[in-house]
């Protein structure tokens, strides 16, 4: 078992960054990733283990099944790979079609208010893509905005990137603010949004000036904390990273729809 990046602020807040690694071993974790604090994290499994908390037999456990998957890859007889081999494994067609299956089963379509999706390129013609640019943990990936509105523009629509970053300042939103009025939709992309962030006064500014009337489109309403929004016609569309209770196995996911909406809208959109 593996965890998530110890670095999520949740359980951070909750427990702290010395009694994370711990209560994950303690409850069966293998492998900690991303703590915030290396050392930290270390000494705390090491007091944990002198005082009794946790014993060398767990995390024998954990050492021995992390050792026995290694030999059953080969890893200890061959632990090195060439570039061939890399290219014949990363980004094949197999790999490719089973990542896409992944990503539209944990993506959950979780307010669709006033059928905003699937977007119509005869009624959205236009679409500005603006949010923060984290690094791709691989670096490969290319920036969010950039990619997304890639994809948008390989489905017919008129696609435009503006990177923000995650924390926009007041000139940044408000060129943002400017560029939405003349587009026909917009996505707003956040990352690791907070109360107080600047992100948030981002998209709240973006669904402001519409509700004002500058943008020249209906009000739109906009739940409070970090969200997917589209400001521009009546509805409200948030997408989370996880697979609700709700949703069944086999249901579509939001991008999957998407797609097949696009593929049925011809020239007419």
């Amino acid at each position: 078992m593996v965890t998530d990046s110890l670095g999520m602020e949740g359980v951070r807040t909750k427990y702290g960054d010395d009694r994370v690694p711990v209560l994950a071993l303690k409850a069966g974790v293998d492998q900690l990733l991303n703590p915030p604090d290396l050392d930290l994290a270390w000494n705390a499994v090491l007091t944990a283990v002198r005082e009794g908390e946790l014993t060398e037999a767990r995390l024998d456990q954990s050492i021995l099944r992390v050792l026995r998957l290694k030999a059953k890859l080969g890893l200890f007889r061959s632990p090195y790979v060439s570039q061939g081999g890399v290219d014949r494994t990363v980004g094949i067609r197999t790999h490719l079609k089973a990542a896409d299956r992944m990503a539209e089963r944990t993506t959950t379509l979780l307010v669709n208010e006033g059928g905003l999706l699937p977007l119509s390129r005869r009624r959205h013609p236009k679409v500005l893509v603006v949010g923060a640019d984290p690094a791709s943990p691989s670096g490969t990936t290319g920036p969010p905005t950039g990619v997304l509105a890639g994809a948008l523009s390989e489905l017919g629509f008129t696609a435009t990137a503006l990177s923000t970053g995650t924390a926009p300042s007041a000139a940044t939103i408000a060129k943002a603010v400017a560029a939405a009025r003349d587009a026909d939709a917009v996505v707003a992309a956040t990352y690791n949004v907070t109360a107080g962030s600047s992100q948030k006064t981002l998209v709240e500014q973006l669904v402001g000036d519409r509700e004002t009337g500058r943008g020249g489109r209906d009000p739109q309403s906009l739940r409070r904390g970090p969200t997917a929004v589209r400001p521009g016609l009546p509805g409200r569309l948030l997408l989370d990273g996880r697979r609700t209770a709700g949703r069944r196995t086999g249901d579509r996911g939001p991008c999957e729809a998407a797609r097949e909406a696009a593929g049925r809208r011809t020239a007419g959109g």
